[in-house]
C-alpha cells in the first residue's frame, strides 16, 4: 500500500514539473525575432525620434505604457503607467513607464526584481540605441505575463526616460519610487544595445559580481544553453547607464549588451543606427537568455546583497584594463 502511495507521488511530482517547464517554455516562446523586428520598426518609425525630454519621448512613453495594458500588466506608475519628472538640461518634462507583473508567493510578492531599458534616443531613431533594448523589454513583459505560474517574486517593468541626458529617468525614480520601495527591489536587470554583435562575441554581461552570492552560477547555467558566444565581463566593470543609479542605491545589477569597450558601432549615436542593421535572430535568443535569468531571479528566497567596487567607464574610451572568461558558443542542432 506505501508503494503505491509513493508511486503515485511521485507521478505526481513528475506531472508537476513538466507542466511546469511547459509553461516556461510557451511563455519564453513569445519572445520571436518577428515581434522584435516588428516592434523596433514601429517604435523607430512612428514615435518622432524619440529625443529625450521632447513629444517624442511622450509619445514612446504612452505606447509602451499601452502595450503594457495589453498584456495585463498592472499600473505602477504615479499616472497609470507613466511617471513624468523635470529635466533642467532642456528645461523639459521626461517620462518613465512602469508594469508589474505580480509574484505568486504571498511575503515575496512585495520585492521585485527591476527590469530597464532607456526609451529614449539622440542622433537619430536610435534602433540599437536604445531601440533595441526597449522592445527587448515589451517581449519580455508580455512573456511574463503569459506564465500561468508566476514567481515568487513581482517583476517591475521599467522602461526609463531621458537616459540619453545622463540617466535623469532612472535618478530620478531612484529618489521618487512608486510601487516598490528600493529596500524591497532585489536586482536590476537591464537591456541597452542588444541589436548588433559589432564584436566577436553576440553578448557580453557584467555585474555578475555585483551581488552576493554572485549571478555567475546563474548567469553560466542559461547561457551556455542559448546558443549565443558569451562573455561574462571583467569583475567590477560595465559600461554606464541605468544600472548606475540603482547599484549606487545598494541594488545589484546585470547589463546585457552587444558592444566591446573600443569596439561602438560606427552608427553610435547617428542616423545611420536603423532597423535594417539590427541581428534580429541573435536579439531573439538574447532576450530569451535574459527571460530565464530573470525568472530565476524572481525565484529566489533570499535576496542577494550588493558588492562595492563597480567603476563604469565609457565604451568610447577604449578597452580597460580587464580580466575576461570567454567561453565558447555551445551550437544549437
Amino acid at each position: 500500500m506505501r508503494t503505491r502511495w509513493l508511486a503515485a507521488l511521485l507521478l505526481f511530482v513528475s506531472v508537476a514539473f513538466a507542466q511546469e517547464a511547459d509553461d516556461v517554455q510557451a511563455a519564453r516562446d513569445t519572445i520571436t525575432s518577428a515581434d522584435l523586428q516588428k516592434q523596433l520598426e514601429y517604435v523607430c518609425s512612428e514615435l518622432e525620434g524619440r529625443k529625450s525630454a521632447s513629444k517624442g519621448e511622450r509619445l514612446t512613453a504612452e505606447y509602451v505604457g499601452a502595450e503594457f495594458k495589453k498584456y495585463g500588466l498592472q499600473e505602477a506608475g504615479t499616472e497609470g503607467y507613466l511617471q513624468e519628472f523635470p529635466v533642467k538640461q532642456t528645461s523639459g518634462t521626461g517620462y518613465n513607464v512602469f508594469g508589474t507583473v505580480e509574484g505568486s508567493d504571498p511575503a515575496l510578492r512585495e520585492t521585485c526584481v527591476i527590469v530597464t531599458a532607456h526609451l529614449d534616443a539622440v542622433g537619430g531613431v536610435g534602433a540599437d540605441d536604445n531601440g533595441s533594448g526597449l522592445v527587448g523589454v515589451l517581449e519580455l513583459a508580455q512573456a511574463f505575463a503569459a506564465l500561468k505560474a508566476k514567481p515568487k517574486r513581482s517583476v517591475l517593468f521599467m522602461a526609463c526616460g531621458s537616459e540619453e541626458l545622463w540617466m535623469v529617468g532612472s535618478y530620478y525614480y531612484v529618489k521618487h519610487t512608486t510601487k516598490f520601495p528600493l529596500a524591497s527591489t532585489i536586482a536590476n536587470v537591464n537591456l541597452d544595445m542588444i541589436g548588433r554583435n559589432n564584436w566577436q562575441e553576440d553578448i557580453l554581461i557584467s555585474g555578475c559580481e555585483s551581488a552576493k552570492p554572485q549571478f555567475n552560477d546563474l548567469v553560466e547555467k542559461h547561457a551556455k544553453q542559448s546558443g549565443l558566444k558569451y562573455v561574462i565581463e571583467d569583475p567590477k566593470i560595465s559600461p554606464p547607464g541605468d544600472v548606475m543609479p540603482f547599484y549606487e542605491k545598494n541594488i545589484p545589477f546585470l547589463y546585457f549588451y552587444t558592444h566591446g569597450y573600443g569596439k561602438l558601432h560606427v552608427d553610435y549615436h547617428r542616423k545611420t543606427d536603423t532597423p535594417n542593421k539590427i541581428d534580429y535572430a541573435n536579439q531573439e535568443k538574447i532576450v530569451r537568455l535574459a527571460f530565464h535569468i530573470i525568472l530565476d531571479m524572481a525565484n529566489l528566497e533570499t535576496a542577494p546583497e550588493r558588492v562595492r567596487g563597480y567603476r563604469f567607464p565609457h565604451p568610447m574610451q577604449g578597452k580597460p584594463k580587464r580580466r575576461i572568461r570567454e567561453k565558447e558558443k555551445e551550437k544549437e542542432e
